[in-house]
């Protein structure tokens, strides 16, 4: 399965590249210089302790066990998602484009009681209260 997301989950994406190349290939040594942004500090120890004690398996289960846990906050909260999925798609694509959005801008703001002109509704800060 593919995932994508947004530049805050590009190191996930690319750690999930990465898992997912170890399991074609049935390598088992996570590779050099491979990310770890996403795992957090009281998860680091682990990975640091397997990498100096030399057991690149219990390596392996910290950094995959953080990439399966970020994943599943990064679907969570919209920030990862799965094209094509019908559960975990881009949550952007459930929004209106700008030219849908126009014929329905004058009802939708009747409906809810606000102005249809932004500038009435997000008055400007002048100068001074900036």
């Amino acid at each position: 399965m593919r995932f994508a997301g947004g530049t805050d989950a590009k190191p996930l994406t690319e750690v999930l590249g990465i898992l997912r190349e170890l399991d074609a290939t049935g390598a088992r040594n996570v590779p050099d210089g491979a990310p770890t942004v996403f795992v957090p500090s009281r998860w680091q120890g682990y990975l640091d302790e397997a990498a100096a004690s030399g057991d690149a398996t219990a390596y392996r289960h910290y950094w995959e066990l953080r990439t399966l846990l970020a994943l599943r906050d990064g679907l969570r909260s919209g920030d990862v998602f799965a094209p094509g999925s019908w559960r975990h798609d881009n949550p952007a694509a459930c929004l209106f484009t700008p030219a849908r959005w126009e014929p329905h801008r004058v009802e939708f703001c009747r409906l809810v009681g606000k102005s249809p002109d932004a500038s009435e509704a997000l008055p400007l800060a002048g100068p001074a209260e900036r």
